[in-house]
């Protein structure tokens, strides 16, 4: 790395072409003005640990990660705990951005600042496995204050959807009774308007399964959907989002699903990386165009 002091962003995904994060965040980054750098990289799961060690090595500000390759990011964070630097010696780093700092609740997720805070809805209260499955995803690594030689693993994504749950929870009477996930054995709701816990919960959760072989649940019947009473969130953890998520919005409901999180985790990122927040519009805008939709 040269000697320049601009915070330099790795952006790697098994493939990485096909992904929408970089250009999005780079549109994000020259709408503020700063000077920030981005690399993107293709990294197949197995080379992922040796890739972030010369990333820290040459002195990245922060790694962002996709879905295919962050679950093997605890590989390469085991292999630092047990096998410290050659001499005892720490890289050659730059120093930890704005948002590196152990007061700061994401900047370490071993800390215990990272744990769910009273007002947020456990990860654990949701109870179907595919929908705890977020808990184990990492999609950001970072810099720590107390550790400036190593990149940490945090999970964004995860963090993201657990704070849009809290705060549609929060405004709930009940909430444990007030959140449905939609488990893959409901294949079809096929008398969605006489269905109670849809009209009882403001927080509905289509979860991904793609994991176990299942599929979402293949048809909503969204048509038949009552329209909300009150302030009603759909989560669709599902990557390629739900077919008749378009139907939800029509219908009144409010929907957060996978393109909603990523810009979400970018920023997220982006505020840790510089101190600075961009613009979710102009996210959303790149995402846009770069699918072609």
């Amino acid at each position: 790395m040269d000697e320049s002091v601009e915070p330099v962003i790795a952006l790697l995904g098994h493939p990485i072409a096909g992904n929408p994060a970089p250009l999005a965040l780079s549109r994000a980054v020259a709408a503020l003005g700063l000077d920030c750098r981005l690399h993107s990289f293709d990294v197949t799961p197995d080379d992922l640990p040796t890739a972030l060690s010369g990333l820290r090595v040459l002195g990245f500000t922060g790694v962002w990660l996709d879905d295919r390759l962050s679950p093997h990011a605890g590989r390469w964070d085991s292999i630092q705990e047990n096998a410290p630097h050659h001499g005892g010696e720490p890289a050659n780093v730059q120093p930890p951005g704005p948002g590196s700092h152990p007061d700061n609740p994401a900047s370490n997720d071993k800390a215990p600042t990272d744990q769910p805070s009273s007002d947020a809805i456990h990860i654990d209260a949701i109870t179907d496995k595919a929908t705890r499955s977020i808990a184990t995803r990492c999609d950001c690594l970072w810099r720590c204050h107390d550790t400036p030689d190593q990149l940490v693993g945090a999970n964004r994504r995860r963090r993201f959807f657990r704070e849009r749950m809290a705060v549609a929870l929060r405004q709930c009477d009940d909430a444990a009774n007030s959140i449905w996930v939609i488990h893959h054995r409901q294949r079809n709701l096929d008398d969605p308007a006489s269905n109670q816990r849809l009209s009882q919960s403001r927080v509905i959760v289509l979860p991904d399964l793609s994991s176990t072989g299942d599929a979402i649940v293949s048809r909503l019947n969204v048509d038949a959907w009552p329209e909300p009473t009150e302030p009603t969130v759909v989560f669709d953890l599902s990557r390629e989002g739900h077919p008749e998520s378009d139907k939800l919005r029509k219908r009144g409901y409010e929907l957060i699903g996978w393109t909603e999180a990523l810009v979400g985790s970018l920023n997220a990122c982006l505020q840790i990386w510089t101190g600075r927040q961009g613009s979710s519009e102009i996210m959303f805008e790149a995402i846009e165009e770069y699918l072609g939709v």
